[in-house]
């Protein structure tokens, strides 16, 4: 009987043992599958990160083409900005000293036409040459308040027109000399007379010359027509010879 009993133990603790073992084997098996999971997950995401760095290495390598590239231009565009600037420079030297020649040029044709007109006109007190000016009294080319040009005054425009014509052949035709034609008059209000202001009568007196002087064959692009009215006298007393001085036809040379 003990025997049997300690057979029967022996077995049942051998059962339990196997049983255990069993267990263990199972949970090993689990742990070995869970294990490999995870390592299957893991290679996968270092391979997930190998094509991003990848990407982005391919990424970069572009950026650094594209800087490169632009950096090119960059240093292209600097090279051309240079140029410019220089051949620019070089422009404006070049502009200078052309705007120097032509005041040069003005100068020395202004100083022979105002002298000629001087040696003409020397006797003459009523035209005179004043500075960069020549000047006519007004009354020496327009009646009182009128704008029509006197029969006894054309023969002295006349004779501007002929020095003019006598020296315009020495014009450079890129030279752009212009004739103006200022009007004065006193600052007596203008009574019985067409015109509104002295103004206007001092515009239509300077337009009238003009026009005479284009008959007389001066070119209408090398002539101008300005009205001052009595705002700029050269004598400013309030007296009839001071008003007889300010109402005057000046003529000056100068460029557009």
């Amino acid at each position: 009987t003990e025997r049997r009993q300690a057979a029967a133990t022996l077995a049942e603790a051998h059962t339990q043992a196997a049983a255990t073992l069993g267990v263990e084997h199972q949970r090993a098996a689990v742990e070995r599958e869970t294990a490999a999971a995870q390592l299957a997950a893991l290679e996968a995401e270092k391979a997930r990160l190998e094509r991003e760095r990848a990407a982005l290495a391919g990424r970069l390598d572009e950026q650094a083409t594209a800087l490169a590239a632009t950096q090119t231009k960059l240093a292209e565009r600097d090279a051309t900005v240079t140029e410019q600037a220089e051949r620019l420079d070089e422009l404006d030297r070049q502009v200078r000293l052309r705007l120097v020649e032509r005041v040069e040029q003005l100068s020395r044709y202004a100083s022979e036409f105002f002298g000629r007109l001087r040696t003409l006109f020397e006797d003459d007190p009523d035209i005179r040459v004043v500075g960069d000016r020549f000047v006519f009294q007004s009354e020496v080319l327009f009646g009182s308040g009128e704008a029509a040009l006197s029969e006894a005054g054309k023969p002295d425009l006349d004779k501007f027109a002929g020095v003019y014509r006598q020296l315009s052949g020495r014009l450079p035709e890129d030279l752009p000399v212009i004739i103006e034609i200022i009007g004065h008059t006193d600052r007596e209000p203008i009574r019985a007379s067409r015109f509104r202001s002295n103004w206007e009568l001092s515009t239509a007196r300077a337009q009238a010359v003009v026009d005479y002087l284009i008959r007389q064959g001066i070119p209408p692009q090398r002539l101008a027509a300005v009205g001052m009215g009595e705002f700029h006298p050269v004598d400013p007393a309030d007296t009839p010879e001071a008003f007889r001085r300010n109402r005057r036809i000046e003529l000056k040379i100068t460029s557009r």
